[in-house]
This record gives C-alpha cells, sequence and structure tokens, in this order.
C-alpha cells in the first residue's frame, strides 16, 4: 500500500468519524424537546459538540480540494468535477427527503414545500434565494447549510488559484475568514456595529474558509516539508479557533476542537492514529458520509420519535439504532448505486455536449 493511498484512506475514515459527531450531535443534543429521552445526553461534549464534525469535513475538503486543484488544468474543468461529485447525490437524496416527508409528520423542520428543492439542487443558500425570489424559501434540510458554503469555497478558490496563484489565493481566503471572524466578535471586541457586509459575511459562514485553509496547507506541508510551509500550518491551525465568536469561552468547545484538529493532522502522522481511521466501519461509514450527511438529520428524528410513539414500551434508546438503520441503508444504496449510474450519465451528456460544441464551433 502507497503512503498516498494509506493517507486517502485515512480521510475516508476522518470523513467516517466526522459524520459520526454530527449524528451523535443531532441524536442527542440539537431537538431535545422533540426526542424522547429529551436533554439526558445532550450535556456530554461528544454530542454537545459534535456540531464540529461539520469543522472536520471543512478541514478534509481542503486537503483533497487543493489536491485536486493541483490536477486540474483550468476552472471550468475543475467545477466540472466538484459539480458531478456533488449534485448527484443532492439530487437522489433531495429527492427522497421530498417523497418520504409525509411518511415522517414529526421531522423536526416540519412539511418541506416544492420550493425548498431549489436551494439544495442549485448549491445556493435559501437567504440568497429569498433576497432574489422576494419571498420565503424554507430549506430541505438545515445541514445543507455546508454545502453552500462548500461552493463558495470551490468557486472563490478555484478562480483565485487559476488567476493568482495558489499562495495568494490561500493568503486572500485566510483574510476572508480573519475579516468574517472579527464581525463574530462584534460588539464588544470591536468599535463597530454589524453591517450589510458583516451580516452577508456571517449568514454565509465565510469565517469557516480558516478550515479550508487550515485542510489545504495540510496538502502542502504533505507535499513540502519546508520550514515556510510548517509555519503556514500552525498559523492556520490557530485561525480556525477564531470561527467560534464566544465573548465568554467555553473550553469546552476549544478543547474538542483541538482534539479534532489534531486528530486530523496524526490521521497522516502517526501510525495508531492511521490504521485507526483506516478501519473498516469508519472507511464504510466514510464511503456512505456525503448521502448519509444529507438525509440523516429530518429522517432520524422523525423515524425515532413516530417508533417512540408505537412502541412506547421500548426504551428509545434501543429505537434510535433501528431509525438510524434505515437512513444507513438508503445512504449506502445511493452511494453504491444511485449516484454512480446518475454521475455516469450526466458526464456523458456533458461530454456529448463539448463534442457537439466543439464539432460547430469547427471551421467546415
Amino acid at each position: 500500500m502507497t503512503p498516498s493511498h494509506q493517507r486517502i484512506e485515512s480521510l475516508d475514515g476522518l470523513r467516517g468519524l466526522a459524520i459520526l459527531f454530527v449524528i451523535g450531535f443531532h441524536a442527542f443534543a440539537r431537538w431535545p424537546d422533540l426526542v424522547p429521552y429529551h436533554d439526558a445526553y445532550a450535556g456530554l461534549p461528544v454530542f454537545a459538540y459534535g456540531w464540529l464534525g461539520v469543522n472536520l469535513f471543512f478541514l478534509i475538503s481542503g486537503y483533497v480540494i487543493l489536491m485536486t486543484l493541483r490536477k486540474c488544468d483550468g476552472l471550468g474543468t475543475f467545477i466540472k468535477r466538484r459539480w458531478l461529485r456533488l449534485f448527484p447525490a443532492m439530487l437522489i437524496c433531495s429527492l427522497i427527503i421530498f417523497a418520504t416527508a409525509s411518511l415522517l409528520p414529526d421531522r423536526p423542520m416540519g412539511a418541506p414545500q416544492a420550493l425548498s428543492l431549489l436551494p439544495g439542487l442549485t448549491f445556493i443558500a435559501p437567504a440568497l434565494w429569498q433576497a432574489v425570489l422576494h419571498m420565503p424559501v424554507p430549506p430541505l434540510e438545515g445541514a445543507f447549510w455546508s454545502l453552500y458554503l462548500e461552493v463558495i469555497f470551490y468557486f472563490t478558490f478555484g478562480t483565485a488559484y487559476f488567476v493568482l496563484g495558489e499562495r495568494v489565493a490561500l493568503l486572500g481566503l485566510a483574510a476572508v475568514s480573519v475579516i468574517a471572524a472579527a464581525f463574530t466578535w462584534a460588539p464588544p471586541v470591536l468599535p463597530f456595529h454589524l453591517g450589510s457586509v458583516g451580516a452577508l459575511l456571517l449568514r454565509l459562514h465565510l469565517d469557516n474558509f480558516a478550515w479550508f485553509v487550515a485542510g489545504c496547507i495540510a496538502f502542502r506541508f504533505d507535499q513540502d516539508r519546508s520550514r515556510n510551509n510548517l509555519l503556514m500550518l500552525i498559523a492556520s491551525s490557530l485561525l480556525c479557533f477564531t470561527t467560534f465568536g464566544q465573548q465568554v469561552f467555553d473550553w469546552r468547545l476549544y478543547n474538542f476542537a483541538l482534539v479534532l484538529i489534531v486528530l486530523f493532522f496524526a490521521s497522516r502522522e502517526v501510525d495508531l492514529v492511521a490504521r485507526f481511521c483506516q478501519s473498516r466501519v469508519l472507511v464504510f461509514i466514510g464511503f456512505i458520509s456525503y448521502p448519509l450527511y444529507l438525509l440523516h438529520e429530518n429522517m432520524m428524528i422523525g423515524g425515532l420519535v413516530q417508533l417512540a410513539h408505537r412502541l412506547p414500551q421500548v426504551p428509545p434508546e434501543l429505537l434510535l439504532p433501528v431509525a438510524l438503520a434505515s437512513v444507513v441503508f438508503l445512504a449506502w444504496i445511493v452511494t453504491r448505486w444511485g449516484e454512480p449510474e446518475l454521475r455516469k450519465s450526466l458526464k456523458a451528456r456533458l461530454e456529448r455536449k463539448a463534442t457537439l460544441t466543439t464539432a460547430n464551433s469547427s471551421p467546415a
């Protein structure tokens, strides 16, 4: 097994760990008024701060995106590859969520509207659609917010990468993160109040660019272990801690974030951690992590509440694995068959279109 392959397997395992943290947060801490065990487990750090699994996803994404950009010959190629990576599962999962919502009346976000499909299928945040359409555009799933940020990162970093170069692009993203993070601390830290620019930066979560940048720098360091890259790696890791906007420091939050950052770096440097991340269970969960992330929240909670209503004699902690197992099965079906087949079809259509365009533009 080559070192590069080991790193990729480690990243798959980290994805599995990241989605487990997010699932734990949604199952035990996000909806205490809905779940049958209420807030009995919400105070445990692994659940209370499980939402940081999304930030671990951002670290992984930054690593992979810079690796991908170095293999692309232009922005168009990069965007096409990213779209083919994200859109098939998003389309399939969005349709599954919409079609099954009526079967789950206890969904935390309620019954979705047809208009709710629009943000996910375009990867444009509901707030921006509302500004364009001048009407409410409720989200299909709250967890989709990170995908909107991912796409902003792709376009911003991809454009800057090919126009300005890798180093300047990374410095620019870090600057955007610092500016956005500054608004999360105001007031009273900064001598100004939030304006329209600050509100937009916060609504789009651009302070989280710091996590993408740290992942990018980690890839740079793996390729070139220079002193400059090491210093950039340390600086970008510290920058991640500015994104929480805590006016009263929650040290448990910062400690949990530190553990995830150290785990991310150790997965490629420490054999014991690498072997843990390459375990079959974590790699499998990482394999289905994208559809599982898209599907799990409302379907899992809605299914759990419905099971608790129908089986009140069964401890709800035993019903949660049943509700989750159905979502895991769906995610596996999407990952194993639905997503690859749709991607193959879409890729063939894009290639045919590109061939026709080239033929039509060629001189007779």
